[in-house]
């Protein structure tokens, strides 16, 4: 998925394979005596194209012969490959490219927004940010009706029914924010800002004197309720806590700017499904919204939790634990997505297929997280 804004710091969420052989997976038979613990994972079905993603409402980019299309949960080919790029589903819309032109097509495969842009982004919120060309940024509804006149030179992705607009080259001229109609509400001297989440946006205030300058976050009114005081910030508020860093290390804040987790962590995530995934001399691990560690670091490489698992290597093989720490699916890939939908992209023996959970392994992966997501970036541990 891609972004508008310029991230303050990379996600550690690890995603993206793209590997192109396939793997097929026999069942072992047992004897009774002595049977090994029931393996908690299936091959839900191979992958033989030369790249693929996680599934995103219920369709996963591949690509084949030079051409990107999209499979079902079957691993059945649905919108045939076809375009010279393709994004993920959002918002039942699908960012597509032909001819160097962007445009966008539904989950029938159908072209319901002809490529004509240089650049079309995401829906979010019912609308698709689009660049018809030069400081012409604006946005459209599902029909591809300009809803929004593109008169900006920079914009963001709508975010709690704001999206942030400037009329001058980006990091040189203040923001505003603009409704769903395309209507001014706020007003900012801000020229670095982010979007809307859990009621507050990050903003870079450089009020005098100097040392005075760094992030910090304004309300929907545009009033500054967190006053600068931290080198950089993370994209949004999760579950109530942003990070934020201090000098080197990173803690979180609460949206009254109180510091919750003290700033000792040498890189930090959002929080997902109530837990941080944190690094701390150069392992990482996994703690809670009080700051304490429910897994301790000693991981090479991790992802966020994600359906109720996470992605970590151990020793050179990568596998799944639950929000217990335990590991539900044992080290054994050369790589690992996190979960998404239902299913994860693997390699196994340098081949890569989609896996699923068995029932048991759903069922305890259910009890453990209490009830009841790739920019490609190759994802591989030492």
């Amino acid at each position: 998925m891609r972004v508008t804004t310029n991230r303050i710091v990379q996600s550690l969420v690890f995603v993206g394979l793209g590997l192109t052989v396939l793997y097929s997976f026999r069942g072992q038979p047992t004897s009774k005596v002595n049977r090994p613990k029931p393996q908690a994972w299936e091959i839900a079905f191979e992958q033989p194209f030369e790249l693929a993603r996680p599934f995103s409402d219920g369709l996963a980019v591949i690509r084949t012969g030079g051409k990107y299309g999209y499979i079902d949960k079957t691993g059945r080919v649905v919108i045939e490959p076809q375009f010279n790029s393709a994004e993920d589903f959002s918002d039942g819309m699908a960012s597509i490219t032909i001819k160097e032109k962007e445009g966008y097509i539904n989950q029938l495969g159908e072209l319901v927004v002809k490529p004509m842009f240089e650049q079309a982004f995401d829906f979010s919120e019912g609308l698709g940010q689009v660049d018809p060309g030069p400081r012409r940024v604006g946005y459209i509804d599902k029909t591809g009706k300009m809803v929004i006149n593109a008169r900006a030179d920079s914009a963001m992705q709508f975010s709690e029914g704001l999206a942030a607009v400037s009329a001058g080259p980006r990091g040189e001229s203040p923001y505003n924010y603009i409704d769903q109609t395309g209507k001014i509400v706020m007003t900012t001297q801000f020229t670095q800002v982010m979007p809307f989440s859990e009621g507050l946006a990050c903003v870079r205030i450089e009020p005098e004197p100097r040392s005075n300058r760094g992030w910090g976050f304004i309300d929907r009114t545009g009033q500054v309720v967190i006053p600068p005081q931290f080198d950089a910030v993370g994209d949004k508020f999760s579950d109530g806590l942003v990070k934020v860093q201090v000098g080197r290390k990173w803690g979180y804040i609460d949206k009254t700017g109180k510091m919750i987790i003290g700033a000792r962590f040498d890189e930090a995530d959002d929080f997902s499904e109530g837990f941080a995934l944190v690094k701390v001399l150069g392992t990482y691990g996994f703690i809670d919204k009080n700051g304490q560690y429910i897994v301790e670091p000693r991981f090479t490489y991790a992802s966020a939790f994600s359906e109720g698992l996470a992605a970590v290597c151990e020793q050179g093989k990568f596998g799944y634990i639950d929000r217990t720490g335990k590991f539900l699916i044992e080290p054994q890939f050369e790589s690992a997505d996190s979960f998404s939908e239902g299913l994860a992209l693997v390699a196994l023996d340098g081949r890569a297929v989609y896996i699923k959970l068995r029932k048991h392994a759903q069922a305890t992966a259910a009890h453990n997280r209490g009830g009841t997501q790739w920019h490609r970036q190759d994802n591989f541990c030492s």
